[in-house]
């Protein structure tokens, strides 16, 4: 049925399809440019634009973890491992060798990394890539800066490397 401009639902579906990306503007259109009711269009639209046409894929909900999430959720090294590696990175925020901290190992652990689990920490802790954030004085453990760990080894007469 021709419509007061003279052209049918269908045919004005026909030849604008390519105008539009998304199906409720393409219907709004019509119904606009026509003036017909929301009714009409959508008794034709699914020929010329099924519900599905055009849609992106679905996204695949991942249900399982990599590699790495999952020793980072379960790995209790892997977890002293990352506390420590963000513990250092707030020992590291000071610019001026002045303002570094010195905390005292257990001090470290509990505020700076999180109170992570003292079960296995002095064996991670111990590891060559921290050490060099590390140094002894008397039966303390001490972490800082590296700057800092060179002025005390220098400078303390108590201060030892690992």
């Amino acid at each position: 049925m021709p419509t007061p401009k003279g052209q049918t639902v269908a045919e004005w579906l026909e030849e604008n399809r390519e105008n539009y990306d998304d199906r409720k503007k393409y219907i709004l259109g019509c119904i606009r440019e026509l003036g017909v009711t929301e009714k009409c269009v959508r008794n034709k639209v699914a020929r010329y634009w099924p519900s599905d046409y055009r849609r992106p894929p679905a996204k695949n909900k991942r249900t399982g973890m990599t590699r790495g999430q999952f020793a980072a959720q379960y790995d209790c090294n892997t977890k002293i491992r990352d506390a420590i590696q963000r513990g250092i990175q707030q020992l590291m925020r000071s610019e001026n060798p002045e303002d570094d901290m010195i905390l005292k190992d257990t001090e470290f652990r509990a505020e700076l990394c999180g109170n992570v689990a003292a079960m296995g920490w002095r064996q991670i802790a111990g590891e060559q890539e921290f050490l060099k954030y590390q140094f002894r004085s008397r039966q303390d453990i001490f972490w800082t800066t590296p700057r800092t760990k060179k002025w005390a080894l220098e400078n303390v007469s108590n201060a030892r490397e690992l």
